[in-house]
């Protein structure tokens, strides 16, 4: 990456792949960007898990979300988008909102299923937070490999 451009980092992955260990080892200065992360917040300042309050919050989390990001990109921030990012179209939809001269850089978790499945059983009896398996499941079937052709000038797999 050239050192004077700003990055964004777009974590591509299933929930339980490893997005959120490798961004906790992220040096550098940055700015996430990631609903959960909110609606986590949510949940703790109304003493409730993030799967009690997620279907009445992720509107507004949303909202929070891309107040975080339009300031970010005002002032030429470091962002590490912290989504799942499965599909091209939702990349695509983000790609298209990153102004010209930040390196964008897709970083890709290729988790195994099993693996995956017992991460977010574990989460689920720490946190609260629980994904149905048929939302997994269809988020793995709709797994699309990020490409150059989106807008990634670099594509790291994991």
């Amino acid at each position: 990456m050239k050192h004077n451009e700003p990055y964004l980092y777009m974590l591509v992955g299933l929930p339980g792949s490893g997005k959120s260990t490798w961004l906790s080892e992220l040096e550098g200065d940055h700015v996430v960007l990631s609903t959960d992360d909110i609606v986590e917040q949510m949940a703790k300042e109304q003493g409730k898990t993030y799967s009690e309050v997620w279907q009445d919050s992720i509107k507004e989390a949303t909202s929070k979300m891309n107040a975080q990001f339009k300031e970010a990109i005002d002032g030429r921030k470091n962002i590490v988008w912290d989504q799942t990012n499965t599909t091209s179209k939702k990349r695509r939809d983000v790609l298209k909102k990153i102004p010209h001269g930040y390196t964008c850089v897709a970083v890709v978790f290729n988790t195994p299923l099993d693996v995956i499945k017992v991460r977010l059983k574990k989460r689920a009896e720490e946190t609260g937070k629980h994904i149905p398996e048929f939302v997994l499941l269809n988020m793995k079937k709709g797994f699309e490999m990020p490409s150059k052709a989106e807008g990634f000038h670099h594509i790291i797999e994991k």
